[in-house]
């Protein structure tokens, strides 16, 4: 935390020029540090929300297509039946 009561980090890197040691200095929020994170886990989220309902769906419908099928025989029949056949 820095005086502000901010949560920051902060990164040193030594850089040699001609024999002499110059320090450079990254100071940078924690919520700038872990904003790329933060979307990205979110995108993940959504992402992992979608698949899910989208294999949902597909096994859903595979399966009522399956469990409907032996009705498709009463239907020929109930046609069958009204033609006089």
């Amino acid at each position: 935390m820095n005086e502000h009561g901010q949560r920051r980090r902060e990164y040193y890197y030594p850089i040699d020029m001609e024999g002499s040691t110059w320090w450079t200095r990254l100071s940078i929020s924690h919520q700038d540090y872990s904003k790329e994170v933060d979307r990205l886990r979110n995108v993940g989220i959504v992402a992992g929300f979608s698949t899910g309902i989208l294999l949902l769906h597909l096994h859903a419908s595979l399966l009522i297509g399956y469990f409907l099928k032996p009705l498709q025989k009463v239907v020929e029949v109930g046609k069958a039946i009204r033609r006089g056949f």
